[in-house]
């Protein structure tokens, strides 16, 4: 690969060299597990990142601000769906940030792909937070804090948090190794049977929250390497005088590849980050969990109408009573 994406630095050139810190904000995702369940409470058709649940603000403002501290509006790319780029540029107005839209649904990795070349045009040696906008986090300190110690730790470094029970729905980082702040991936389980999940629940292994840390250039190569027909039409089609063109054509050719799915499990080297329970995070994927993190804000109507609403569909109620038990 050509241009400035790819220059093939040296390891000492780049241990001289340290670039800003970046935020990448992936907001694409369609919310079609909870999607029935936002529309009766909240009366939306919006995915759950542009919705308000319990907070002071969106999903998606939140995952921006959170950051606020260390990463500027100024250097926050957002990728969006195209039909949802009028509502985030809305919701981020006043916060500078660089808001990118996919001409279509092509999955995660080229989601991700789509918003480093603009970022590595203007700095080389950047080093990004990814982090999906759609999750719950309680404890933006504790949050912070594993993203310094990923920065600080160089290479690519995911962040996971310890699991709180054998769940089968989660994706699950394997960990070997122990002391110290981080530890190596071997591997990764994605919606393991009980059984399974049990074992990796007791062995203190960690769901994977889909946050990371790395170079931008390091996780644009490995995605380049892994998935080409991905990654290299999109880095031409930014270097095209018309890009907004370039990329939708661009789009009409890309596989569909998952970044977790396709390239993370082929890659080497990785390591995590176990944030701890405290973080309270919650992937919010299903109406349960959806309670369940409003309970943990505290009693509000939000939470009080989704147990109405959740209570009138049959074989639910049942499940809430043995939660709340």
């Amino acid at each position: 690969m050509e241009g400035t994406l790819r220059l093939g630095s040296s390891t000492s050139r780049r241990a001289a060299r340290r670039g800003r810190l970046w935020s990448v904000v992936l907001a694409a995702g369609q919310g079609c597990r909870l999607r029935d369940t936002v529309r009766g409470l909240l009366g939306a058709t919006l995915p759950k990142q542009f919705c308000r649940l319990g907070g002071a603000g969106t999903l998606l403002q939140e995952s921006v601000d959170r950051l606020a501290s260390r990463v500027p509006g100024a250097r926050t790319v957002v990728v969006v769906s195209r039909e949802h780029r009028a509502v985030a540029r809305e919701q981020l107005a006043g916060r500078a940030c660089r808001i990118v839209s996919q001409p279509a649904d092509r999955g995660t990795a080229a989601g991700l792909a789509l918003a480093l070349p603009p970022i590595l045009r203007r700095d080389p040696d950047a080093i990004v937070v990814v982090q999906p906008s759609d999750t719950g986090i309680a404890d933006d300190a504790a949050f912070l804090e594993g993203i310094d110690t990923a920065v600080r730790a160089g290479g690519i470094v995911l962040l996971g948090v310890g699991s709180a029970g054998p769940s089968t729905d989660y994706g699950w980082i394997l960990c070997g190794g122990v002391g110290g702040p981080l530890r190596s991936v071997d591997g990764f389980v994605e919606k393991p049977s009980y059984e399974v999940a049990a074992r990796l629940h007791r062995e203190g292994h960690l769901w994977n929250t889909m946050v990371l840390v790395a170079r931008a250039r390091d996780l644009f190569d490995l995605i380049a390497d892994v998935v080409p027909g991905v990654a290299l039409p999109i880095a031409d089609a930014w270097r095209d005088a018309r890009p907004a063109q370039a990329l939708r054509a661009a789009y009409d050719t890309l596989p569909r590849a998952d970044f977790s799915r396709d390239v993370l499990q082929r890659a080497a080297g990785l390591r995590a980050y176990a944030w701890p329970a405290r973080l309270g995070w919650s992937d919010l994927g299903t109406p349960d969990r959806l309670l369940s993190w409003l309970r943990g804000r505290g009693p509000g109507e939000l939470a009080r109408r989704l147990e109405d609403l959740l209570g009138g569909i049959p074989g639910v109620a049942s499940g809430l009573r043995t939660m709340s038990g």
